[in-house]
């Protein structure tokens, strides 16, 4: 994932303890399984450990702006929460905004904001990109395999191999 960021302009990535912070201006993402399906609830879809995702955000990284509106708030640090199961494929992709609360052993407790990116039940399809073809490759049918009698067999003797 660093390689394909790394031709993206503005965005850079970093491994922190073997995880992938991906930087886009202030703000940093890290990605992380959620769910296993685009119904499960994400404002009670954690990361089930204390990790990468855990040790970021806090409310002294959030940065307030006053827009007019009270609580405006822009948040610097998204979980990207990916939704899905080895049988039944990505089912959801989302922003998710980390905050300052925190259970006892660290994990997060609860989500600033969401932000749907893919969802599979609402019909969205991700494109999946085919692998390409070389002309140059010749597809060959199964070789004919059978079964034949070796030497001393038919004598009722045991073939050393």
């Amino acid at each position: 994932m660093a390689q394909e960021l790394a031709e993206v302009p503005a965005v850079s990535t970093e491994e922190i303890s073997h995880s992938l912070a991906i930087i886009t201006g202030r703000c940093r993402l890290r990605v992380h399984k959620l769910g296993t399906s685009e119904h499960d609830d994400p404002m009670v879809c954690f990361p089930n450990n204390a990790g990468p995702a855990s040790r970021m955000g806090g409310e002294d990284r959030q940065l307030a702006f006053d827009l007019g509106e009270p609580g405006t708030v822009e948040y610097l640090h998204w979980v990207i929460g990916h939704y899905g199961s080895a049988d039944e494929g990505l089912r959801a992709v989302r922003l998710q905004a980390v905050g300052s609360d925190r259970a006892l052993d660290g994990k997060i407790t609860r989500w600033e904001d969401v932000v749907t990116i893919f969802d599979a039940g609402e019909g969205n399809a991700i494109p999946v990109a085919q692998p390409a073809r070389d002309d140059d490759v010749v597809v060959v049918p199964e070789p004919a395999v059978a079964l034949c009698i070796v030497k001393g067999e038919e004598e009722g003797q045991v073939s050393p191999a």
